[in-house]
């Protein structure tokens, strides 16, 4: 989420939310599948309607259930879709938010991008900061950082950039090439041979 915490539901309903730098990087290698890691379709472009917790503005008072929601609506038949919503008084619409933060996005793009990769290839820290620490880190970050429409961008771009690296890294340059589709390219050339730099890195097996 944009508080830089992992939203966890428990069963009795409640949320319990735990800061992202508080989790064990090195030993959650192999907890996204490696079909995740080498798609390009992680804005849901073929859909004809998508809603997410992207790109709303988050206030940090409402649970994920209960939070605006962005919606991208890319056809009639999602418009029809949206409509009847409409029609039912079951949507409440407001206009898309995006502040770019103190933080820069392409600055936290990269810096998640290496801290990640680094986990991948069993660099990551050893040993987590004190919970204290942690809740510091994911405050300040969600205070300074990108929000809205622009936390969407930021997350779009690492997650492309992540899966980029995986692909260069464990596939054949022609099937690479093949498979690459030419809107992580741009994303790709945004960030001046990041993914050609940490591709060329091993890493720990991912199977």
């Amino acid at each position: 989420m944009q508080d830089y915490r992992v939203h966890f539901k428990l069963r009795d309903g409640t949320y319990e939310k735990v800061p992202y730098f508080s989790l064990p990087a090195n030993d959650l290698i192999d907890v996204i599948a490696p079909s995740c890691m080498s798609c390009f379709l992680y804005p849901n472009d073929l859909a004809d309607i998508v809603v997410g917790y992207m790109g709303a503005p988050y206030d940090g008072t409402a649970e994920m259930d209960k939070h605006y929601q962005s919606v991208i609506v890319r056809n009639d038949n999602g418009k029809f879709m949206l409509d009847v919503l409409k029609q039912h008084n079951r949507v409440d619409i407001a206009p898309p938010a995006s502040k770019p933060g103190l933080l820069r996005r392409a600055g936290l793009v990269l810096q998640t991008v290496q801290a990640d990769d680094a986990a991948k290839r069993g660099q990551g820290p050893e040993g987590n900061p004190p919970r204290v620490v942690a809740e510091l880190l994911a405050w300040l970050l969600t205070t300074l950082g990108p929000q809205g429409l622009e936390f969407a961008k930021y997350s779009i771009e690492y997650h492309y950039l992540r899966n980029l690296i995986h692909v260069r890294r464990h596939w054949s340059a022609d099937k690479a090439r093949r498979h690459i589709p030419e809107h992580a390219r741009r994303i790709d050339a945004k960030f001046d041979g990041v993914v050609d730099r940490l591709a060329r890195l091993p890493s720990e097996p991912w199977w």
